[in-house]
């Protein structure tokens, strides 16, 4: 698994905890969809996220974001240069 992968999955572990029960079941249907469904479903969903007022990110945020981004590009490029 890489590092981004890594990153991620840690932070589903802590967003599950902190979901409703009716978000969780959701997110369960949604994974159980086949791959069409899904992309669809994600499309619907990101273009509702667009009217969402989101605060700025704080620099730890965007340091948290760019070290999990250069751990994978790391990850990934050590696996090309594996035989």
């Amino acid at each position: 698994m890489n590092a981004l992968a890594s990153v991620l999955r840690s932070k589903q572990v802590l967003s599950k905890n902190l979901m409703t029960a009716l978000a969780q079941e959701l997110l369960n249907t949604f994974d159980a969809l086949p791959n069409a469904e899904q992309l669809e479903i994600a499309l619907a969903i990101l273009r509702r996220l667009v009217n969402l007022d989101f605060p700025p990110l704080t620099d730890d945020d965007l340091a948290l974001n760019a070290e999990a981004l250069f751990l994978a590009l790391d990850e990934q490029e050590a696996d090309y240069e594996q035989p």
